[in-house]
């Protein structure tokens, strides 16, 4: 089950950032859209380097795209990543940084070098896959795929393949039928292997034989994704629920309702006190594990979400959708702190950040000033009029709300960027009685 590959020819009509045009018309106003050739995919996956400077992106999309953007730098990786000839379903990535592997739907598990963009290892083939990880000292990585798809008498499967001989070592086998929608996932501790699939089930396996040990559950729901902490074990359903498990015994130690819809992906913070989930409504949910309390639910997106990332400190949570954006969110209070665009055949991109008190019309940030079209609307006589490449409103507008360096402190130190706005408008009213006073400098690109 899945979206349609591109949600194509887009022109987005309704922009993050407006501006009243006072000078010539008090009614109207100025607005960004993109132009109206890109293409927009789907987000299939998103993850981060441990130091989460570098952001890896794939795309529900058959051409198998990926694209890392350098999140110190807010600039695309000038590498294309290319070998795939299917949409690339999930991402791990190397403890040093240096490289991740892919699992995707033409049946391959490949290496890339991050910075390079080279790929010196390809594994498989087996069924579709859409899921893949490290074990704990990286000399192998476990799959998961859809093997009754090259062969009738198999369901899902699980292996682990050695890294340096890049044979199969162990297999993990699913042994009930599959219902739809199709999915299975795959995770690790130091022992053993812990699975979920589409038949209902989710299963903990002996690391090294491959021998299930301990059946959590088997239910009427298919499972989209697991997580693993330290003590627990947990599972998002197609029927909206959220399992929690002790890893250990198997007992059930929380069920959380997300919606009515699949919960498509979860993530436990290190302290095992929450866990989050994301859902085909396209929300967001933080609940308290402990107390079983919800703590926020936010609709963040327009259609599902496909992936969620939460960062090794868990202050910040990821999100990627099949509406085609990216979004960063403050992991302890739900706020969305930015979006992106990430354009994969046009190689463009921007970010968004919202409106707050320093910034009531939000502000953005593009390396391509042509790629975007400013516009002047007058609501009351219905007028449209897109602003020429040398217009000084035009200039204006992009010199005032394109700020990189905004966008990049909002992503890696939001509470830096609070104390910088918070000083601003402190500041405010003197700025304010000094003629032709730009921003300050920190609040510029």
């Amino acid at each position: 089950m899945d979206n349609n590959n591109a949600l194509h020819l887009r022109n987005k009509n309704v922009s993050l950032c407006l501006q009243k045009d006072e000078d010539t018309n008090p009614k109207s106003y100025l607005r960004h859209e993109y132009k109206p050739y890109c293409e927009r995919h789907g987000i299939r996956s998103v993850n981060m380097t441990g130091n989460n400077r570098y952001l890896i992106i794939t795309f529900t999309s058959h051409f198998g795209y990926i694209r890392v953007i350098d999140l110190e730098k807010l600039e695309l990786m000038p590498c294309q990543y290319t070998g795939h000839r299917n949409s690339v379903r999930m991402v791990a990535v190397s403890k040093n940084n240096k490289s991740f592997m892919t699992a995707s739907w033409d049946g391959t598990y490949r290496r890339f070098d991050l910075l390079k963009g080279t790929n010196d290892k390809t594994l498989g083939v087996t069924g579709r896959s859409p899921t893949i990880c490290y074990d704990k000292d990286e000399t192998h990585i476990l799959s998961a795929s859809y093997d009754s798809e090259i062969s009738l008498s198999k369901n899902n499967t699980g292996r682990r393949w050695n890294l340096a001989t890049n044979e199969i070592v162990t297999y993990y086998r699913h042994y009930k039928p599959r219902k739809e929608p199709e999915c299975i996932d795959i995770a690790c501790d130091n022992q053993f292997v812990y699975s979920g699939s589409d038949d209902g089930m989710g299963l903990k396996f002996k690391m090294h034989t491959g021998e299930i040990i301990l059946k959590f559950f088997d239910c009427e729901a298919n499972i989209r994704k697991i997580a693993v902490s330290d003590h627990f074990f947990a599972a998002s359903g197609t029927d909206g629920l959220i399992r929690v498990h002790d890893k250990t015994t198997g007992n059930i130690v929380r069920t959380f309702f997300h919606s009515n819809t699949d919960a498509m992906d979860i993530r436990i913070s290190k302290d095992e006190k929450k866990i989050w989930s994301g859902s085909m409504d396209g929300t967001i949910k933080c609940f308290n594990i402990v107390s079983g309390e919800e703590l926020y639910h936010i609709k963040i997106h327009d259609h599902w979400i496909w992936s969620l990332y939460l960062s090794g400190d868990n202050s910040l949570l990821v999100s990627g959708s099949s509406d085609g954006t990216v979004a960063f969110i403050s992991a302890d209070t739900g706020s969305l702190l930015a979006r992106l665009e990430c354009f994969p055949a046009e190689n463009e991109f921007i970010f968004e950040c919202p409106p707050d008190k320093a910034f009531p019309n939000g502000f953005f940030y593009t390396t391509n000033k042509e790629f975007i079209e400013v516009v002047l609307d007058d609501p009351e006589n219905g007028k449209k009029e897109i602003l020429g490449q040398k217009d000084e409103k035009r200039i204006s507008y992009i010199d005032r709300l394109n700020l990189k360096n905004m966008v990049i402190t909002r992503l890696t130190n939001n509470r830096q960027y609070t104390a910088i706005t918070e000083k601003y408008l402190s500041d405010s009213k003197l700025l304010h009685q000094i003629p032709n006073l730009n921003l300050p400098k920190r609040l510029r690109s």
